[in-house]
């Protein structure tokens, strides 16, 4: 978990993330988000199973399809694929990606 957090950092903002990839590095950073009450919610797109406790959380939602993703209520998409399927990854996503998104 993050320790000492930007002093800057507006601690009431809260953001809706889109997750690409929840192996151990995406897992990781959806923990520590989590774990310092930084996001409204995660969509987590990955074919396979997620860690049980990224379950436990009503902020967290699992989706398997690029076509289930709410991209437009999403203000960051996040890559954490490893480096063979980014182009993969990036030929789906773009044709649905929205403007708003960081």
């Amino acid at each position: 978990m993050l320790q000492d957090l930007p002093k800057n950092l507006d601690k009431s903002m809260k953001f809706n993330l889109i997750l690409i990839g929840c192996g151990k590095m995406g897992g990781a950073l959806a923990k520590s988000w989590l774990g310092n009450d930084l996001v409204q919610k995660i969509q987590i797109l990955d074919p396979g199973e997620i860690d049980p406790k990224l379950s436990t959380f009503p902020t967290v939602f699992h989706v398997k399809h690029f076509q289930d993703i709410d991209f437009i209520d999403s203000d960051f998409l996040i890559l954490a694929v490893k480096p063979q399927v980014i182009h993969n990854i990036c030929h789906n996503i773009k044709p649905v990606m929205t403007e708003n998104l960081a």
